[in-house]
């Protein structure tokens, strides 16, 4: 069944600073599909654990599983790609073994973490070839609009964060061998 995209309860966050900051969610098969707009990136997560953040109204959503959505603002296809790719991660059980450290390694070592690739091919069952593509081509080009930020910030002083900068260009690479992928998929 295709989800819905209503947000249609609100859960409030406390986080790490101590503010409280409301959260719209609606529930997928008792996944929390969550919109957080100020992440970077979508994700998905086995329970409830941003850095230092808790659930103060909504404790009963704590132990569920989630979907943290950052850009709810997409056309449909591209929310149902990105929506579908992290429902992968859920349903093809990466949440109970992945770390993002074994991606970054994985990344050091010039290749793509296997999860990555199985979530992308969840997707590709779901949305098809053309949707998948361009979906991994938007994330490819919002990636290059951050590595030229950064490089501008650094060009200028205002920042010293080459860090960033390595990491942008590091999911770079990875995104374009995961479109290289799915293209050769039927």
């Amino acid at each position: 069944m295709e989800p819905v995209f209503n947000f249609d309860n609100e859960m409030i966050v406390r986080g790490r600073d101590g503010n409280l900051r409301p959260y719209k969610y609606f529930l997928y098969e008792d996944i929390v599909v969550m919109s957080a707009p100020e992440f970077t990136s979508s994700s998905a997560m086995f329970r409830f654990k941003f850095l230092d953040a808790s659930i103060i109204d909504g404790d009963q959503l704590e132990e569920k599983t989630f979907i943290v959505l950052h850009d709810i603002k997409l056309d449909k296809d591209l929310l149902l790609s990105t929506f579908y790719h992290e429902l992968g991660h859920i349903k093809l059980n990466h949440l109970v073994e992945y770390e993002a450290i074994g991606r970054e390694e994985s990344i050091a070592r010039g290749e793509v973490h296997y999860a990555e690739l199985e979530a992308d091919k969840y997707s590709f069952d779901k949305m098809g070839k053309v949707n998948t593509i361009r979906w991994l081509e938007s994330l490819i080009e919002r990636t290059t609009q951050n590595i030229a930020a950064r490089e501008k910030e650094l060009e200028q002083g205002t920042s010293t964060d080459s860090a960033s900068l390595e990491k942008y260009k590091n999911s770079l690479w990875e995104l374009e061998q995961r479109v290289q992928v799915v293209r050769s998929l039927n």
